[in-house]
């Protein structure tokens, strides 16, 4: 253990690494990080020194954006400088503004229909639903969890012919932070539910009675 201690200080110092810098990076481990670096050196061609850098600038950009960075997928992704450029797009909201407009021209009714849905919002316990406000809350959604919603026409189609529509399922601790997006019927049922990268995750599960209990509220 000595030995391991007194590699992961070398490589520290040869990299000019201050414990201050270190004390802005996520709460865990030295050892992780020692790892973690050395691992995104080979990933990214940056030196550990850059690194650092880089990795507290994506972090402060993650909590803007609405990310968990609580979650060791966002605060540790597989490609930092690839994580890093994605936050710097998604921090320029103009981009998401001007998808939205477009969205909006080519469905007109779609944000008009997005009003009647206010009523859907529901609290229990840990997870709320939360309707978007319009049609900018699904495409910066879509962004940040990385799936299709805000790309695929059909949805805002089924939006405007009041089909279906879109509702987040978040945690009550962050409402603010995309969670699971939901599309749904006017009558409460659940087609889909996806987080990052159109997946259903196990976290999942625990909402589920959750769910249940929402729809029987729209049933009422």
């Amino acid at each position: 253990d000595t030995v391991f201690e007194t590699d992961m200080l070398r490589y520290f110092d040869k990299n000019k690494i201050e414990y201050y810098d270190l004390q802005q990076l996520p709460k865990i481990s030295l050892t992780k990080i020692w790892h973690y670096l050395a691992k995104q050196e080979q990933v990214t061609g940056e030196t550990a020194s850059q690194l650092v850098t880089t990795w507290r600038d994506y972090l402060s950009m993650a909590g803007r954006n609405k990310l968990d960075t609580s979650l060791e997928y966002v605060y540790k992704p597989a490609d930092l400088k690839k994580a890093h450029a994605e936050q710097i797009e998604l921090s320029n909201r103009e981009n998401v503004r001007k998808e939205a407009a477009t969205i909006r021209r080519k469905f007109k009714k779609a944000e008009k229909n997005l009003k009647e849905i206010a009523k859907y919002e529901y609290h229990s316990g840990k997870y709320a639903i939360i309707p978007p406000k319009d049609i900018e809350d699904i495409v910066l959604e879509g962004t940040v969890l990385k799936h299709c919603i805000h790309r695929c026409d059909f949805y805002f189609e089924r939006i405007n012919t009041k089909e279906s529509f879109i509702l987040f399922l978040r945690k009550e601790s962050s409402l603010k932070t995309p969670w699971y997006t939901l599309e749904v019927e006017p009558g409460g049922n659940i087609r889909q539910k996806r987080t990052t990268g159109d997946n259903q995750n196990p976290d999942l599960k625990a909402a589920l009675p959750f769910l249940k209990k929402w729809q029987e509220h729209i049933k009422k």
